[in-house]
């Protein structure tokens, strides 16, 4: 289960290498998820229907962090934040508290190593 937490996470998250200070909020490319949906469903355990509720719930987050990277810098954190909001509203209402639980570990892990927290 470990592991499938740990393949999980580094799926969702981008390597940015070479011991650069950049602050991500300004690299545009901190905003694009590519959300392993196969690997994230096994990790919480989904049935079929929550699958599927699941993976269009991505696809908009999906759209909505893009939105927040091509935006004027002034309005990404907001944004970014209404995009979060959404999704964790959505995910609330398809998972159970334990798989709850366990995807805000995994959105927060992937959002603080996008430097967007």
């Amino acid at each position: 289960m470990f592991l499938t937490a740990a393949v999980v996470m580094l799926s969702m998250t981008a390597a940015f290498a070479e011991g650069e200070n950049v602050d991500m909020t300004t690299n545009t490319n901190a905003y694009v998820l590519k959300i392993n949906n196969y690997r994230l469903g096994e990790y919480l355990a989904l049935n079929s229907d929550q699958y599927e509720a699941m993976t269009d719930i991505n696809k908009a987050f999906e759209a909505e962090m893009l939105n927040a990277g091509a935006a004027d810098k002034n309005e990404r954190k907001e944004m970014v934040e209404k995009a979060i909001k959404h999704n964790l509203g959505y995910m609330k209402h398809i998972l159970n508290e334990n798989q709850y639980h366990m995807y805000l570990r995994v959105l927060n892990v992937t959002l603080n190593n996008r430097g967007l927290k």
